[in-house]
């Protein structure tokens, strides 16, 4: 399974869980850029890993879901914070931006 960022100027991202985009399950991640409130919304059947990091690597945050993630960076400082989805065999990265 490959995972794939389609970026959106609507405040939100789709990533794709599959092996092209027309046979893809969804995750869509929203809203990104957030005040520290980031809703994973996965629409796929599969099982996925997220983990985030800030900047200085360290892990703030690792589970695993079928349904999806709300994830509560509220008490984090502002910045830039780094989103590992995993799902079978493939990993996509992508930046979390908290106001």
């Amino acid at each position: 399974v490959q995972l794939s960022v389609i970026p959106n100027v609507d405040c939100f991202q789709q990533v794709y869980l599959g092996q092209d985009e027309k046979e893809a399950e969804l995750l869509i991640v929203s809203p990104n850029p957030s005040n520290g409130v980031f809703e994973f919304k996965n629409l796929a059947s599969t099982e996925i890993e997220l983990t985030i990091s800030n900047s200085q690597g360290r892990i703030i945050f690792v589970e695993k879901s079928i349904g999806g993630f709300k994830v509560d960076l509220t008490a984090q400082s502002s910045g830039t914070y780094i989103a590992n989805i995993s799902s079978d065999s493939s990993i996509q990265t992508i930046r979390l931006v908290k106001m």
